[in-house]
């Protein structure tokens, strides 16, 4: 039986060893069914409202950039608002 080894500060562990089976990658297939996904996509959209609509609708982009518009005017309203109170306070500090 071995006495048991005191942790040693100096000396780290080996990094774990792991075992990696690679897949077959065909580009021209993945390519081929991204296409085949995004018209199936476009169809369904189409029998849903009646007309096509542009894909970064189908994807939700254009909601996501007017929400961003929208909050970045709010932000440029509140900036304006404290910038405005506090003119209005330094005013009224120097007119004392």
């Amino acid at each position: 039986m071995k006495p048991s080894r005191l942790p040693s500060v100096f000396k780290s562990k080996a990094p774990k060893r792991f075992s990696y089976t690679p897949r077959c990658f065909d580009p021209d297939k993945e390519d081929f069914e991204y296409r085949k996904s995004r018209i199936r996509k476009e169809l369904e959209y189409e029998r849903k409202h009646g007309k096509f609509e542009d894909t970064a609708n189908l994807w939700g982009r254009t909601a996501r950039k007017n929400a961003i518009k929208q909050s970045n005017y709010r932000l440029i309203f509140i900036g304006g608002l404290l910038v405005a109170i506090c003119y209005v306070m330094m005013k009224a500090v120097t007119k004392f």
